[in-house]
Formats: structure tokens, C-alpha cells, sequence
């Protein structure tokens, strides 16, 4: 018995979905309730902290996000790793640690699309952890694709002038914008 095409399936049984299909429901509507999260009003409680961003919420948000990075699709992890990114520059003091090891595993995976393996190292990068920064390291020692070999190499050389200066690209950014 033959496979039909997608578009097939979906005309004759249209409540008939692929995993893949599945999943990128999954995460368009993760995506869809961190905007209703981030489009919110910026409430404040009595301490200082955004309101927007609770402990539950973003447990809730990281174990969503953790299940989009191990998906088999490259859109999907490239979507979920540059979420990663936005979500950290939100919440800069929220650790994200259980993004750490599907991030690596995107970008140790020789295999894998170029996009979502960039994305992913960037994001492993923002995210500031030992283990993802010597992955990083790692990667861009071994690798034999030559852009990832390259982004990999920056990072790890702006992470090493960081931790002997204290001077990270995005402070240089803020006193560029002054």
C-alpha cells in the first residue's frame, strides 16, 4: 500500500494529521500564548519584577519549548531556539537550564540543517552556561561545515574576551545606541 501525499490526506480526511503536522500545531499554539504573555500589559507586583513572567509561567514555557527543540522538525527548532533567544532577553535572570542539552544536541548534530544549528548556537550561547559554552567550544574544533565552524569560533572568542574584560558584545551595543 502506497503513502498518499499530505495535501492528499488532509482532502480526504482532514482530522487525519502527521507528526510533524501535529507538532507544528503544538508549537504554533505555544507561540500563540507566549504573544497573549508578552503582548500583555507591562503589570509590575508590589516588588519590581514583571508580573507578565511567573515562575509557573515560565516552567510552563521552558518545558513547551524543550519539547519543540527534540522535534524532528528543523522549522520547529529553528522557531523554538530563536524564541529561546527573545524569551531570555525578556527574562535575563530566568536560568532556562532544561534548554541547555536539546540546544546542544541541535548544535553537535552534524546532520542537521544549517539554520536551526545556527539559531541553536546562538541561543546556547545567550543562554550563558558552562556546558553549552564548552559545546560551543567543542563545535567549533570539530565541526567540517565551515559556517558553523566560524559562528561557533566567534562566540567562543566573545565569551573569552567577556570573562577577561567583562565587555560582552551587548554592552557594547548599549553604549553604542548612547
Amino acid at each position: 500500500m502506497s503513502k498518499s501525499p499530505g495535501w492528499v490526506r488532509s482532502i480526504t480526511n482532514p482530522f487525519t494529521l502527521s507528526l510533524e503536522e501535529l507538532h507544528m500545531k503544538r508549537f504554533i499554539t505555544l507561540c500563540a500564548v507566549l504573544a497573549a504573555i508578552v503582548s500583555s500589559s507591562q503589570a509590575s507586583d508590589s516588588t519590581g519584577h514583571d508580573a507578565r513572567f511567573t515562575e509557573a509561567k515560565l516552567t510552563l514555557i521552558e518545558k513547551s519549548l524543550a519539547n519543540a527543540l527534540e522535534s524532528s522538525s528543523p522549522g520547529l527548532q529553528a522557531s523554538a531556539a530563536q524564541t529561546v533567544r527573545d524569551l531570555k532577553k525578556l527574562v535575563p535572570e530566568y536560568s532556562f537550564s532544561r534548554l541547555v542539552i536539546p540546544l546542544m544536541r541541535i548544535v553537535k548534530d552534524e546532520g542537521a540543517e544549517i539554520g536551526p544549528r545556527i539559531l541553536a548556537a546562538l541561543a546556547l550561547h545567550d543562554l550563558r552556561s558552562e556546558m553549552g559554552d564548552f559545546a560551543i567550544s567543542r563545535v567549533a574544533t570539530f565541526t567540517d561545515v565551515k559556517r558553523m565552524k566560524h559562528l561557533c569560533a566567534w562566540l567562543t572568542y566573545e565569551k573569552l574576551i567577556a570573562q577577561k574584560t567583562g565587555v560582552t558584545a551587548d554592552s557594547m551595543k548599549a553604549v553604542a545606541i548612547r
